[in-house]
């Protein structure tokens, strides 16, 4: 399989391969509007096509590309409205999820979430992105699911997935690391005091930041370029 520098994930083969192309996305090897053939995909990878057609659907279904009838898979411009939208999204779920975790959580749980923040913040000592970026998923994904609503949470899921391949690329800086850390800590507190309307207040402006700090570090010039690219790729 084409070699990629994210992490190996365990699991069918079809999520193997659509790791590898989400973090080939991430890198710039595929560009946006670019159809993607499922041979060229198989030859690629050292799979096969019905393993491809899979992973496709999976991405897909993350938002990373488009699936147009008749006309096979594109890559999904990833503007600036795309990441708002998506942030937008997020905030409004994850504002929930914090109520609720307030509300549904044990204290044995709020110690298994500050245990998985100080992993996190080892990580960030050492200057491992690809780590951060794992245990600030899990962190997030932890509240979710101790929330309690499965529908929020796989929808979180999709898109935070999509989010975590482009944190890996832009990185966690010092500053980052360092706000990461007090918005978590803090997040934390709030759980411990069952303060909802502050674990909501804390976990809005945290994705905020989020976004602002995404916008500043990946975009490129694919605004200027993803309209004609999707009209002509979905016939739109």
């Amino acid at each position: 399989m084409h070699s990629s520098n994210g992490p190996t994930l365990l699991g069918p083969r079809y999520f193997k391969v659509a790791n590898a192309i989400r973090e080939d996305l991430v890198r710039g090897e595929f560009q946006p509007g670019q159809r993607l053939k499922t041979n060229e995909l198989a030859t690629r990878y050292g799979t096969g096509s019905n393993t491809v057609r899979e992973a496709l659907q999976q991405l897909n279904g993350e938002g990373w590309i488009i699936l147009a009838p008749n006309r096979g898979a594109v890559v999904r411009p990833l503007t600036r409205k795309v990441i708002v939208d998506i942030y937008e999204m997020r905030e409004a779920l994850e504002v929930c999820t914090a109520r609720s975790f307030v509300e549904n959580a044990s204290n044995n749980d709020i110690r298994e979430l500050s245990e998985i923040q100080d992993r996190f913040e080892e990580a960030a000592q050492q200057g491992d992105t690809i780590e951060c970026s794992v245990l600030n998923g899990n962190f997030h994904r932890f509240i979710n699911q101790c929330a309690g609503n499965e529908e929020i949470t796989k929808i979180i899921d999709n898109y935070g997935r999509l989010m975590s391949s482009i944190r890996r690329y832009v990185g966690y800086g010092r500053a980052r690391a360092d706000r990461v850390i007090s918005d978590h800590r803090l997040l934390i507190e709030a759980f411990r005091d069952r303060d909802a309307d502050r674990a909501a207040s804390i976990t809005s402006e945290h994705l905020r930041v989020s976004c602002e700090d995404i916008l500043a570090n990946y975009l490129t010039d694919v605004d200027h370029v993803a309209g004609s690219f999707v009209s002509d790729a979905v016939g739109a």
